[in-house]
């Protein structure tokens, strides 16, 4: 008996009218783990509903791709990382992203398509070209609505991922301060030609990041009565 194929999902027909998705960036040390972590609450002291996400993870099968690429025994070339984070990226938009804009809910996400740029390009190499073409496919132009760059001094980011206690650090995280100047950089530049992205400045205190977040987002105007948590984005 021949294998049946699977379907051939177009997100973009599921896509619904309209939804928040609000992505943290930023390099080792940002703490955009945490200011995520405490937006959210924020969010729904507010009245919101909000789903918390990573990538790449998220989803079952985007977990189990987290822990092959961030496996210290298994270091792909710059393609195939790209085609792994791509992988769980559209895993993780199809299973949480998309559910959650049905269900009225704003999604935070720890990472999105910026990492991509900033590690497979300005870091690896890989053109943009080839980077963005790869991110389309996976994608369907489904992308956050917003990204927030937590921008920290490669120093800074450096004595705060030391200190942190209970962070399991992978090969990534244990980059050099040459690769690290590179993605700060990386992420600056990229910041710089997009419309839709913040720049915090996180080498301040916690609770002034966080302030900063608040504020700046709620500058942009994407929340509206609309987005309460009994609405829907219709």
């Amino acid at each position: 008996m021949g294998l049946v194929p699977p379907e051939d999902i177009k997100m973009t027909e599921k896509k619904p009218p309209s939804g928040i998705w609000i992505a943290f960036e930023g390099g080792d040390g940002c703490g955009k783990s945490t200011i995520m972590k405490d937006y959210a609450e924020h969010l729904r002291q507010e009245g919101f509903d909000v789903v918390e996400t990573r990538e790449p993870g998220g989803t079952q099968f985007s977990e189990q791709l987290r822990g092959m690429i961030f496996n210290p025994e298994i270091k792909d070339d710059p393609r195939t990382q790209l085609l792994l984070f791509t992988a769980a990226r559209r895993r993780n938009i199809l299973k949480t992203v998309l559910p959650a804009w049905e269900n009225g809910q704003i999604v935070l996400s720890d990472r999105s398509e910026g990492s991509s740029y900033i590690y497979q390009h300005y870091q690896f190499g890989l053109s943009l070209d080839e980077v963005r073409r790869v991110n389309e496919f996976s994608t369907e132009g489904i992308r956050p609505t917003t990204t927030v760059l937590l921008d920290v001094d490669v120093g800074v980011g450096k004595k705060r991922a030391a200190a942190a206690k209970g962070v399991e650090l992978n090969h990534f995280d244990k980059a050099d301060l040459l690769a690290l100047m590179k993605r700060r950089n990386g992420y600056l530049d990229w910041a710089r030609q997009q419309t839709n992205w913040l720049v915090i400045d996180a080498n301040q205190l916690k609770d002034k990041v966080l302030a900063d977040v608040i504020s700046d987002i709620n500058r942009l105007g994407v929340f509206d009565e609309k987005t309460r948590t009994k609405n829907r984005y219709v």
